[in-house]
């Protein structure tokens, strides 16, 4: 095995430093073509050994230096040490092809390849929020204006979704004030009920006059009469001597219960 495939072995396995050696020792770099899609710097970098790791992407390293990127299988890009050159161009390879080169070579970059992927990249960048700078001028006032425009629509949404939260909060605020207020009217409402319970709820018929004689039934109509000028909703108890009667309300429909011995 020789020096380079040892250091590509070594690169393969994780070691950096090999992977930094085989990149310095690189016979010369890959001829320009502006057809080429590429992310390299726009200033001076020396070689570092900064691989991507992410999702379904696997590297494979080369003799020469470079770091092949696949995508569930696929060619997706491959890192040339001075440059990030794609074979794909949708959305996600941009993407992950931008972060590479931004982790490698800093946030000042500058494409190669066609007018339609060097816009296409300046948006990819402002919606993936990169903290990048494209050397060419159009293509760093696309990036601004995408950029600014999706920071507004984050700003609108998020102004939306907190007006939806206050509106629902006020919401539940009213309905607990609704039944709090309910609650406290029933409290208050059970509380006078059985104050008027308390207050009418038994009482006792009219001792008459020692000198009057009455008998039981006597007694009883005066206790109905006087249960006709009380809250009829009450039960009250008049005694005479050793008789007990009791006037109920059942219903609206009253009625005496004697008890007792005195005659009725």
């Amino acid at each position: 095995m020789g020096y380079l495939a040892y250091l590509a072995a070594r690169g393969q396995r994780g070691d950096t430093a090999a992977l930094f050696e085989l990149q310095r020792l690189r016979p010369d770099e890959p001829a320009e073509d502006a057809r080429r899609l590429t992310i390299r710097s726009a200033r001076p970098v020396q070689p570092n050994a900064i691989l991507y790791d992410g999702p379904v992407i696997t590297h494979r390293v080369q003799r020469n230096g470079d770091v092949e990127y696949q995508r569930n299988g696929a060619a997706l890009l491959v890192d040339q040490g001075k440059s990030v050159r794609l074979w794909q161009n949708d959305r996600d390879a941009i993407e992950i092809a931008l972060r590479l080169a931004q982790r490698k070579f800093g946030p000042v970059l500058e494409l190669t390849g066609p007018l339609e992927f060097q816009m296409e990249a300046a948006r990819v960048a402002a919606d993936a929020r990169l903290h990048v700078e494209f050397a060419d001028g159009a293509i760093q006032r696309i990036f601004v204006e995408r950029r600014d425009m999706a920071q507004e629509l984050r700003e609108r949404r998020d102004q939306t979704q907190q007006s939806a939260v206050c509106s629902l909060q006020s919401a539940v605020c009213s309905l607990q004030q609704s039944v709090i207020h309910c609650s406290a009217s029933r409290n208050r409402l059970a509380s006078s009920h059985r104050g008027a319970g308390r207050r009418s709820a038994m009482f006792r018929a009219p001792i008459p006059n020692p000198a009057t004689i009455l008998s039981g039934r006597q007694y009883a109509r005066l206790a109905q009469r006087n249960w006709h000028r009380q809250d009829r909703q009450c039960t009250f108890s008049g005694m005479m001597g050793t008789a007990s009667f009791t006037y109920q309300n059942n219903r609206g429909c009253p009625s005496v219960r004697r008890s007792g011995s005195a005659p009725f």
